[in-house]
């Protein structure tokens, strides 16, 4: 009984940390990534929630009602996350790709939610009693060949998100507190893949320890937004009118290697590049500087 209250109130922190994040980032000043991260702090506030209420018990109907609940947050956060990744990398995503990901999110979630009229997902679907709860029942799973793609699906979806991660580090891309804000995130993608990791190797025992995964990762997202500036109002103001010049825009070290194009002076480059007239970064730079438009 005490562990399962300590249990509770673990998950119950959960939840005020998940909703204090979506205030704070609510309040911030709007970026191009801004909806794509509320959108993922609210799929893990719903984990939360459904697996505090879960964990207290209740009625069998009641529980599995809740237990779907929770895979909706489950379901479409790695999405959500991945979308702001790629907004806040400034990555042009497909309309088709979006729409197609979604989709596929929304299939699984389908497959999920009917549980109870197939085998495709689980093998076995029921609720038997619990001491690891306060009062209720647990639910009791026996993995389908579904599990395992959709298991596969997720782990993807985490890999792109940490390689774009990765590579906006290797990037040249200049900001305040570059290695700790990306630390933060890579550490916020895998908390819940390692702990349901453990779980399926059987290291870890009991319930399932992906929604404290989810915790972790609202705390490491917590610092990097309050102590390291992940949203920065003036760095985001410069950035916005910055890619949205019409003149190309170019930082160079002292030896002419490119170290910040916006989006006009990529053109530019890509042309220039395509076009086999000049190579390296150095002839590059004294073509475009002697062009009109560039500054």
């Amino acid at each position: 009984m005490t562990f399962a209250i300590e249990w509770l109130a673990l998950h119950i922190f959960g939840v005020l940390v998940a909703f204090a994040l979506l205030v704070i980032v609510f309040r911030k000043e709007d970026t191009n990534y801004k909806g794509e991260l509320i959108l993922t702090i609210a799929c893990c506030l719903v984990t939360l929630v459904a697996k505090s209420i879960y964990i207290a018990g209740g009625q069998k109907e009641t529980l599995i009602v809740i237990g779907k609940m929770e895979y909706l947050g489950k379901c479409f956060g790695n999405y959500c996350a991945l979308m702001f990744i790629m907004r806040w990398r400034n990555i042009k995503i497909p309309q088709w790709f979006i729409h197609t990901l979604l989709a596929v999110n929304v299939g699984f979630y389908i497959l999920i939610a009917t549980v109870d009229y197939h085998h495709l997902y689980y093998k076995d679907y029921w609720l038997s009693p619990s001491k690891a709860i306060l009062s209720g029942y647990t639910l009791e799973i026996s993995a389908a060949p579904m599990y395992y793609v959709y298991m596969a699906f997720l782990l993807a979806e985490i890999v792109t998100s940490i390689s774009i991660i990765i590579s906006s580090y290797c990037s040249q891309r200049s900001m305040p507190n570059k290695g700790k804000i990306h630390f933060l995130m890579v550490a916020a993608m895998l908390s819940p893949m390692i702990l349901l990791s453990l779980r399926l190797l059987g290291i870890l025992k009991g319930d399932d320890p992906t929604p404290l995964g989810i915790l972790l990762s609202c705390i490491f997202l917590s610092i990097a937004v309050v102590r390291y500036g992940l949203f920065d109002p003036v760095k985001n103001a410069k950035n916005y009118i910055i890619d949205n010049l019409n003149e190309a825009f170019v930082v160079t070290d002292a030896d002419h290697h490119f170290l910040f194009l916006n989006p006009m002076a990529e053109n530019f480059v890509t042309d220039i590049k395509e076009s086999g007239s000049y190579c390296g970064d150095g002839e590059i730079y004294e073509f475009l500087k002697g062009s009109q438009g560039f500054f």
